[in-house]
């Protein structure tokens, strides 16, 4: 493994020489393509200072993307291959990011990104979307700077709308941030994971993670909620326990990428019938917390919060968890 992360980073056109002393590195997940792909375009063509770690499982990919994006940015893009359902994969990415960082230099910020959505087995979404989420961040938050680095876990309005359909008991443990450890909430993905597998939704029903409308009638975004909404209490986890970084989750919307493109309601349609954003527009709000100050106008204020931008897209909101934030009220009638 560390001979193909050598390879792939001298492939990607970087020089090995030359450590990064950037003080806005920024490491992204699921980055070859997608919004992954448009967060890390956005940072190299909006922070001029900024250098970007692109991680991504498929070896191809990944360099393939890391020299695109090297062509208009020479210098500051590394492909780093990381598959986030492998410790062994996210410990080696961990090795070579910490050796490329100059002497006393961090990571600004980590982006969740990777993940999936349709045509998937509960089991498979939390494995991904839950605990590939958790395994990345925690690995690579003792890389982050320590005051004032940024995370950001890519999520899903369904995160916040399964929880809500989750019985009074399950929400209250997972709204818990001061004392919910990892292993309470995997305890609860294992306990998912197998009730689905002796009596699927009506048993999730049974043991308090039902999906509402979601349990018949779309399984998928029932699971996918499920997975989400454990990756979101996760991050308001570690938001309470490290206070001096800004840990914070973030609903795109409906972006038109390959996985959106993979729900069946949309099959066939254009990306202005489906009213869905581009991956530039999606990746709005995981920019904002990147780069934004916080509480400043427009960008984010506090950490352990689920953020979202307006419907047109202008200003960023912010709920807890178990909600989507609200659009503002319309201004009222002179």
């Amino acid at each position: 493994m560390r001979a193909l992360v050598i390879t792939a980073f001298l492939l990607a056109g970087a020089d090995a020489a030359a450590p990064c002393a950037s003080p806005r590195a920024v490491l992204v997940s699921g980055a070859n393509k997608g919004q992954g792909y448009a967060l890390c375009e956005r940072v190299l063509a909006e922070q001029p200072d900024a250098h970007v770690f692109l991680g991504a499982r498929d070896a191809a990919r990944g360099e393939a993307a890391a020299r695109a994006l090297g062509v208009r940015a020479p210098g500051r893009v590394e492909f780093v291959p990381l598959d986030v359902t492998s410790d062994a994969s996210v410990a080696s990415a961990v090795e070579h990011v910490a050796s490329r960082l100059a002497p006393g230099m961090h990571l600004h910020g980590i982006v969740s990104n990777a993940g999936i959505l349709w045509g998937h087995a509960l089991a498979q979404q939390l494995d991904v979307n839950a605990r590939g989420a958790r395994r990345f961040v925690d690995a690579f938050l003792p890389l982050v700077r320590p005051d004032g680095g940024r995370v950001v876990v890519v999520s899903s309005g369904m995160g916040p709308l399964i929880l809500g359909y989750a019985d009074a008991d399950r929400r209250a443990a997972l709204l818990h941030s001061a004392r919910l450890r990892w292993a309470e909430i995997d305890a609860m993905a294992h306990e998912c994971a197998a009730a689905h597998e002796r009596g699927g939704s009506a048993e999730l029903e049974r043991i308090g993670f039902g999906g509402g409308p979601f349990a018949e009638a779309a399984p998928d975004f029932h699971h996918y909620g499920l997975a989400k909404m454990f990756a979101d209490a996760h991050m308001a986890s570690l938001a309470h326990s490290h206070p001096s970084v800004c840990i914070n989750s973030c609903d795109p919307g409906l972006v038109w990428t390959d996985l959106a493109q993979s729900v069946p309601r949309y099959a066939g349609k254009s990306r202005e019938e489906a009213g869905a954003a581009t991956p530039e527009q999606g990746v709005e709000a995981a920019m904002r917390l990147l780069f934004g100050a916080d509480g400043a106008a427009g960008s984010f204020a506090g950490s352990g919060r689920f953020y979202a931008m307006s419907k047109d897209r202008s200003s960023l909101l912010s709920s807890s968890i178990d909600r989507r934030p609200a659009e503002p009220p319309a201004p009222a009638d002179k």
